[in-house]
């Protein structure tokens, strides 16, 4: 059960680094691509990202349920919820505020600190992109870090027993 965990949060892992490596090389050759670019890129990202993290993310909370771990299992929860929420919300034509908001900051900072260009008055489309993957990494990063972590190993059946206390009169 670990490796599976293991496996589908380095599938999530590695699509969202290639959609980073993706967003860096594309860049340079057109800082403001069409906004047609940007949804499809979305769409291609959360088709590949998001169902590993979501399988191995159900996986992880049917462990801890069962485990009785709630701290990971609203972590997982809250992490892969927020993921698919964000992705979603931004693909709408007209993001809500909750979505625009961390957008617009993160990537006016990414502007920012990496001294980018803009495209009007608004970041480009993939410095917006690379923000997203970074938000949707969160689930399959916390994914992995349950996969790695003892919680994970643990099985019930194999604790041992506590050792009786006999009362000495």
């Amino acid at each position: 059960m670990r490796w599976t965990l293991r496996v589908l949060a380095l599938v999530s892992v590695v699509v969202y680094g290639l959609s980073l490596l993706l967003d860096a090389s594309l860049y340079p050759k057109n800082p403001c691509p069409l906004g047609f670019l940007f949804k499809l890129y979305l769409v291609f990202v959360g088709v590949l990202g998001i169902p590993p993290t979501l399988i191995g993310s159900v996986l992880a909370a049917s462990l801890a349920v069962m485990r009785r771990q709630w701290g990971w299992l609203a972590g997982l929860l809250v992490a892969s919820s927020a993921g698919v929420a964000f992705l979603y919300g931004a693909a709408l034509d007209h993001p809500p505020q909750v979505v625009r908001a961390p957008l617009t900051a993160l990537s006016s900072a990414f502007d920012h600190v990496l001294g980018l260009t803009t495209c009007g008055s608004q970041s480009s489309q993939y410095v917006q992109a690379a923000v997203i993957t970074c938000v949707l990494l969160v689930a399959p990063l916390m994914l992995l870090s349950y996969s790695f972590s003892r919680a994970s190993s643990v099985t019930t059946g194999s604790l041992p027993a506590a050792p009786g206390r006999t009362l000495s009169r």
